[in-house]
């Protein structure tokens, strides 16, 4: 499996029969360079402008805006419905977290969870909001991904010199022993070379 963070919750993955998947798209305004990769498969998280921009992405694929149970490119999805703030969403409204298997590994991209007082089910690797303000801060997300036994934590919606937004950048994380700056723009991984204590990647381009 490949992966690339493209920029804020934006991730693109690739399986070993090729299937392509991006969660959370955001528009070229936003500040990141443009999304030029291609997908079978589109996840959206909530309806947030900066992570519901399917506009740009060059055309025929499927798109899964919703919780529940899906199947889309031979792939088993699980929505799971959360909430964007600590008051059970009046401020910001819902989230939906997406669970995925692909090459044997389970996937779980947070979206812009804000509330982390549910349980939610284990997996291999955790994409999950570190940023603060409009979503979990550092400690939550580290707090959350040790009661899913993350083997691999992908930092997210955080603060580059590519927003303006008011939220914490990357300075708590890499403070954690545990974390390892990525000099390449794709992390590849496999089933049997996942770590058995957690470990977290941040990608140097967006430090």
């Amino acid at each position: 499996m490949k992966i690339k963070y493209i920029g804020h919750s934006c991730f693109y993955i690739e399986s070993i029969k090729g299937k392509r998947i991006i969660f959370d798209p955001f528009p070229d305004s936003l500040g990141y360079d443009k999304i030029k990769e291609k997908a079978d498969l589109v996840l959206i998280s909530h309806g947030h402008f900066d992570h519901n921009s399917i506009k740009d992405i060059e055309k025929p694929f499927m798109v899964i805006r919703k919780k529940g149970n899906h199947k889309a490119c031979g792939i088993e999805i699980y929505g799971i419905s959360s909430f964007h703030d600590k008051n059970k969403g009046e401020l910001r409204g819902k989230n939906n977290v997406y669970y995925l298997t692909i090459d044997g590994i389970r996937i779980a991209h947070f979206g812009d969870i804000g509330d982390i007082s549910r349980d939610f089910p284990q997996c291999d690797i955790a994409f999950i909001p570190i940023g603060g303000f409009y979503t979990i801060d550092t400690k939550e997300a580290l707090e959350l991904a040790e009661k899913i036994d993350a083997k691999l934590f992908f930092p997210m919606h955080y603060k580059t010199r590519f927003v303006d937004f008011p939220i914490a950048g990357i300075d708590e994380i890499l403070k954690d022993e545990r974390t390892e700056i990525l000099n390449s723009d794709i992390f590849e991984v496999s089933k049997d070379m996942l770590p058995k204590k957690t470990k977290i990647i941040i990608f140097n381009k967006f430090r």
